[in-house]
């Protein structure tokens, strides 16, 4: 009886940092490949599958002799290069443009080096997979998807073997699941695959895969799997074993079985630890796409009308960096602490890149704006901030948005005014604030600023002579309020009231103004929750809820710092033992979004801080972000991961929709059990804990000390989809950037926009130069 064919994946997993940094990695990467040529040398039916642009890299500078051997034998069809990535990416957390640029580079690079582009995307290591990957492995030239976790146990649900993955949008892939391990080496191991595989190829009735080689730390196959495998490749009444690579078995299943399972949704979940595991890589991602997306826009407007040279080099090597350290192992918190040092070092280079990118495309195109006023001494550059008779005029300030929508958004200048006009010479509200420095008696302009989409605004600042503390004029039209009793502390602007209980520091009525319902009708909002995580690891292993509270913290001072006419600011502080959690509470004119700045000082282990916001309702139902989309999911407690922002929306007492909605700058991680949506805030585990195996050892945690992180909430009516919280959440990560400027002629206006999209529901979110020009 025929029992089908297995095709054998001879392949390297390798893991360029996990329990080791990079510069072990990248010795692992040239020892796996040199193996793999030798045993290609020994075998002649041997071939084997590797992905990851970055490790041929690697191979290409260290050893160019190794490089031609690799690509002779990638050209005899022997060495099939796999997954259009720079690194097998977590792929739950990177941006939807993150992704784009890493089929981008790869794609490019193993077309410029080999000829070939990979068809097959091959993420075997990551820990879940979001719904938009079959559209953008699609449109990064992938047409098949190899995949492992979640494993049969975590979710029985998806289909074993081949299937049809299929995203929002119709976009699909064929995608095979490792049932057992990307890995197999060893007799026992792949016996006991084998068995697994012909249960799989009986039931499914067609063909599966085996992949073997020592992975992880490197290795690949070894002569004993290959002798192994070739001495029982045609066992009487078995299934037939033959050396392939992931391109064969693919063509093969579309040539003669096209009858697949078709999966439509996630494939969740995996290690729901790692969503929050060690803030300071998601936080340090998150800065890092936003200001590289940002400055290539700008960058590409500057070459276009201010003559900047190009910047694909620049920014490709910039790029290469994020990409990297969006490797499963690191972007998911999971490795050891000393590759999270090597982390900071490669993103603040991509980073610094980037920043000077965007200061030098501002400040050219800065240089067009005729900002020139008669009577200024000298016509190219006063010193404004010197006592002196320039000290009159109002200072030029030149404001650029990133986004492809008009702006109006408040704004923050690192010097105090008398007052502010925009370019019409309209006074706008502003108010001086305290600033980040302590000397002399400095303060800050606060002002709501107005900018076209893809565009800058000039607005004129009036400095004090003496910079000193000066008095704010009261605007009478302002809409920002405040109230205080010896209860409660209450902010509102025209959209949103928020009332402070004193008691607690919590949100004790949270109002949409313009429907005039109270979302905190169930309890207290922005709840400091702090849950009990010491019986799992660094990955949480099998473990998809976190509920074990141990407790909520205890105020220890509010204030009301602020009071407008531009913003109020409400001040908190709340303890919990040995561990602090500051936070700024603000809510400016015209903005539906309430702002909230964090400085937590977390001295407990084995915990995480969850900020908790439960409302009344039913048909509940939590909207999650997710690259280029979003998806809809039960709001069973268990922890989810999210980009941007995340959303739950109910069905109040009169049938009415009602939505909260909550946005952070650098956290991943929510849970929603039943009406209550939680942000979670950090977690504080031992670095690379696999197993909870803990001797007796001085461990280092992965949040522990000083953390800082700003979320925002935002209300709406209606479904999430239906609100604006994707540009609001985007406008929130990415905020417009300043030029101050000085006098000078120019031949372009003091406002202008560089984009015009007509649909609401269209965001641009990258502009580049093409990289072939």
């Amino acid at each position: 009886m025929d029992k089908g064919t297995i095709h054998l994946i001879g392949n390297a997993h390798l893991d360029p940092t996990w329990l080791w940094q990079w510069q072990i990695g990248c010795g692992e990467v040239l020892q796996t490949f040199r193996s793999a040529l030798d045993r290609l040398n020994e075998y002649p039916d041997f071939v084997f599958t590797c992905s990851s642009a970055c490790c041929y890299k690697w191979v290409e500078e260290i050893a160019p002799d190794m490089f031609e051997e690799i690509k002779q034998r990638i050209k005899e069809g022997r060495w099939v290069p796999v997954n259009g990535w720079w690194v097998q990416p977590d792929c739950n957390m990177p941006s939807g443009e993150s992704f784009a640029r890493h089929a981008l580079y790869s794609q490019l690079y193993y077309y410029e080096k080999f000829g070939v582009t990979c068809r097959t995307g091959y993420n075997v290591d990551s820990f879940g997979h979001n719904w938009m990957l079959p559209q953008l492995l699609k449109k990064g030239g992938m047409d098949f998807y190899v995949m492992m976790r979640p494993h049969p146990h975590e979710n029985p649900d998806i289909p074993k073997g081949a299937f049809w993955w299929d995203s929002p949008d119709g976009s699909r892939v064929l995608t095979f699941r490792i049932p057992t391990s990307y890995a197999e080496n060893g007799q026992k191991a792949i016996d006991r695959t084998i068995e697994v595989l012909e249960e799989i190829i009986e039931k499914n009735n067609h063909p599966a895969m085996l992949f073997y080689g020592v992975g992880n730390h490197g290795g690949g196959p070894t002569r004993g799997d290959i002798e192994y495998l070739k001495s029982i490749s045609n066992r009487d009444g078995r299934a037939r074993l033959e050396f392939s690579n992931p391109d064969d078995y693919f063509n093969e299943m579309l040539q003669n079985y096209l009858e697949l399972p078709v999966w439509r949704d996630e494939l969740q979940h995996h290690a729901s630890g790692c969503y929050s595991a060690t803030s300071v890589i998601k936080q340090l991602n998150r800065k890092a796409e936003n200001l590289l997306t940002a400055a290539e826009k700008w960058s590409t407007v500057a070459y276009k009308t201010a003559g900047m040279p190009a910047q694909n080099k620049e920014f490709g090597d910039a790029w290469k960096e994020v990409l990297y350290n969006q490797f499963h192992d690191i972007l998911c918190g999971c490795s050891i602490m000393e590759a999270y040092e090597d982390a900071k070092i490669q993103l603040g280079a991509a980073m610094d890149k980037g920043s000077k990118a965007l200061n030098h495309a501002q400040l050219r195109i800065a240089r067009q704006v005729d900002t020139w006023i008669d009577g200024v001494s000298d016509p190219v550059y006063c010193e404004v901030r010197n006592k002196g008779a320039e000290r009159r005029f109002p200072r030029p300030v030149i404001i650029f948005n990133p986004h492809s929508w008009d702006i109006e958004t408040p704004v923050r200048i690192l010097e105090c005014s008398e007052y502010v006009k925009d370019s019409e010479g309209n006074e706008v509200h502003f108010q001086n604030i305290r600033s980040s420095r302590s000397n002399d008696t400095h303060l800050d302009t606060l002002f709501v600023a107005k900018v076209p989409a893809l565009g800058y605004a000039t607005y004129w600042l009036k400095y004090p002579e003496n910079n000193i503390s000066i008095t704010v004029p009261e605007f009478v039209d302002s809409t920002i309020n405040t109230e205080e009793d010896n209860k409660t502390i209450t902010i509102e602007n025209e959209y949103v009231r928020v009332e402070f209980d004193k008691a607690t520091g919590t949100i004790s009525e949270l109002i949409n103004l313009e429907s005039g319902y109270n979302y905190a009708n169930k309890g207290n909002m922005a709840v400091p929750t702090v849950i009990d995580d010491h019986k799992t690891d660094t990955w949480a292993h099998n473990i998809f809820k976190f509920h074990d509270v141990k407790g909520v913290m205890s105020l220890v001072s509010i204030e009301l710092v602020e009071k407008g006419p531009v913003r109020a600011l409400v001040r908190t502080k709340h303890r919990f033992n040995d561990s602090y959690l500051y936070q700024e509470f603000s809510l400016a004119e015209g903005q539906k979004t309430i702002r909230v700045k964090c400085k937590a000082i977390w001295q407990e282990e084995f915990t995480m801080l969850k900020m908790a916001f439960p409302t009344a309702g039913r048909n509940e139902i939590s909207t999650y972000e997710i690259p280029c989309g979003y998806i809809k999911r039960p709001c069973n407690g268990e922890e989810e991961p999210a980009l941007q922002w995340a959303d739950l929306t109910v069905t109040d007492a009169e049938g009415i929709r009602r939505g909260i909605s909550i946005m952070s700058d650098s956290k991943y991680s929510y849970d929603c059990p039943g009406t209550e949506l939680r942000l979670t805030c950090l977690r504080n585990v031992i670095f690379a804990d696999h197993y909870s195996y803990r001797p007796p050892a001085l461990f280092n945690f992965t949040d522990e000390g000083l953390q800082r992180f700003e979320y925002g909430i935002y209300l709406h009516d209606g479904e999430a989809e239906e609100s604006n919280i994707v540009k609001e959440a985007a406008l929130f990560n990415c905020r417009p950037t300043y030029v101050p400027e000085s006098y000078h002629k120019g031949t372009a206006p003091q406002v202008q926009s560089f984009i015009n999209i007509d649909a609401d529901n269209v965001i641009v979110t990258a502009i580049k130069l093409c990289e072939d020009g």
